[in-house]
């Protein structure tokens, strides 16, 4: 009976020293889980950032794009300037067209880069 005891006794000891070992182990594996959990969320942040200053890049461009080739004519024609007065009418609509198509695309290709990298 008395071997029994410390038999128990000793098992019990046993058991907690696993208990601890693994809650030990437990505990690291948590910190390391959480670590990579930090690095990711990181990494995706700077590439939301990096996406949202290409587009603000392009639709600065495309912005640029559509003063020069549709207001500046405009103005240019009002004050009768002589740039805009030696075009033809055929070359200076070309000119706006091609301008303002080329403001869409930046613009478009400016919206792909944030769903790009809003999605991830």
């Amino acid at each position: 009976m008395a071997d029994e005891g410390l038999i128990e006794e000793e098992l019990a000891k046993i058991e907690q020293l696993i208990g601890e070992a693994v809650d030990e182990d437990l505990a690291k594996l948590g910190e390391g889980i959480n670590d990579d959990s930090a690095g990711l969320q990181r990494e995706r942040d700077i590439d939301r950032e990096i996406a949202k200053f290409k587009a603000n890049a392009l639709d600065r461009a495309s912005t640029s794009l559509v003063t020069l080739g549709a207001f500046a004519p405009l103005v240019g024609l009002l004050y009768h300037s002589t740039t805009v007065s030696f075009m033809q009418d055929q070359e200076l609509a070309t000119a706006v067209v091609g301008c303002l198509v080329g403001a869409f695309v930046l613009h478009w290709v400016g919206r792909g880069f944030l769903e790009t990298g809003f999605r991830q």
